[in-house]
């Protein structure tokens, strides 16, 4: 798929009190469909993740589709970690609030490297409410896992 990279553009960059979150969206326009590219990530105690993927609205029946296809888990203080790590995905009528539901394996990588992963996730839009995609990172550690979240507004 090919996504015209001028209407990139970038969202949100802050910092929450346990974690820093970062947003970004591309979109493009094919036959009635829209397509965009979204970005979003956390960080947690030592750990950072990032998730990357593609959303889908259908003007006519005013559906959101949302995919992540790859995601990233890093340490900060480049110590080894377990390669039992979670992506959890939602979508929700809110810009605040994402309840997550679905779940990847328990079986996520911990080593800095883009890899594949597949969450899917649908909802139709209401007019005068927000559409967001939200995820959650759990990291794998001995001790407490710690979790981090970021969300991203698909569509106003």
């Amino acid at each position: 798929m090919m996504i015209d990279r001028s209407f990139r553009l970038a969202l949100v960059a802050c910092t929450l009190a346990s974690s820093a979150m970062f947003v970004s969206v591309s979109a493009s326009a094919n036959s009635n469909l829209i397509t965009k590219e979204f970005a979003v990530g956390c960080n947690g105690g030592d750990f950072g993740g990032r998730a990357t993927g593609v959303y889908t609205i259908d003007p006519k029946t005013r559906a959101i589709s949302a995919h992540i296809q790859k995601y990233k888990i890093f340490r900060f203080d480049n110590k080894s970690a377990g390669n039992k790590a979670n992506l959890n995905m939602g979508m929700s009528h809110s810009n605040t609030t994402t309840a997550m539901s679905v779940y990847s394996a328990d079986n996520l990588r911990q080593d800095d490297t883009w890899r594949s992963v597949s969450l899917s996730r649908w909802l139709h839009q209401v007019p005068g409410y927000p559409v967001s995609v939200g995820v959650e990172f759990v990291f794998d550690k001995s001790g407490k896992d710690p979790k981090c979240k970021a969300s991203a507004v698909l569509a106003q």
